[in-house]
């Protein structure tokens, strides 16, 4: 009704292609699977994806994204978490937004010990969304880039990155891909002298 309007677990968003060619279309050309949990494929209109997991909440990711762990596959896995941004962030819910923290740190930790040796993985965002800011607007210039893997150095500073694209450019690396046109691999930067993970 007018004045309680909620977003569902039906959401779909109406991208365009893109112009050239993705790290995901690149992944998807060399034969590997490229998995959507939530809504990432909706994002890149559905292209270069083998499986596109849809999901009504972020614990439904995660828990998708947790059997994913015990799946024997390689490729990429791109996991969209919405809740901590469309109803908590913007809806200024500091104790909602607390409570969907944990529960991703409990995933996370779940993750980390089910990940395979060789898997690597980034955590990062496309905005802030600070949930004790006035307004509902996204919030800070500055998003979170942590990457995790049983065989990359710990601790290490990636500074500020000049674009997400870096973090395309690193999977590209890591895969063995073609360089893309955008972005600088930090690859080199966490991996201990290895050109792959």
């Amino acid at each position: 009704e007018a004045g309680a309007f909620v977003r569902t677990a039906d959401r779909k968003d109406f991208a365009l292609e893109p112009a050239g060619s993705t790290v995901v279309d690149m992944v998807a050309e060399r034969g590997m699977e490229v998995v959507s949990v939530g809504k990432v494929s909706n994002i890149l209109a559905g292209r270069g994806f083998t499986e596109d997991l849809h999901t009504s909440c972020d614990g439904d990711a995660l828990e998708k994204t947790s059997r994913l762990f015990a799946k024997d596959f390689t490729g990429l896995v791109l996991v969209n978490l919405v809740d901590l941004d469309t109803l908590y962030g913007h809806r200024n819910n500091c104790h909602g937004y607390v409570q969907a923290l944990q529960e991703l740190d409990g995933h996370m930790s779940r993750a980390l010990e089910e990940r395979r040796s060789h898997d690597m993985i980034v955590l990062t965002a496309d905005h802030g969304c600070d949930p004790t800011h006035p307004g509902t607007d996204h919030t800070r210039e500055y998003v979170p880039l942590l990457v995790l893997g049983n065989r990359l150095r710990k601790g290490v500073n990636l500074g500020t990155r000049s674009t997400f694209a870096d973090v395309g450019a690193t999977i590209s690396h890591c895969l063995s891909l073609d360089e893309p046109e955008s972005g600088v691999s930090f690859l080199s930067m966490v991996s201990e002298g290895r050109s792959r993970i």
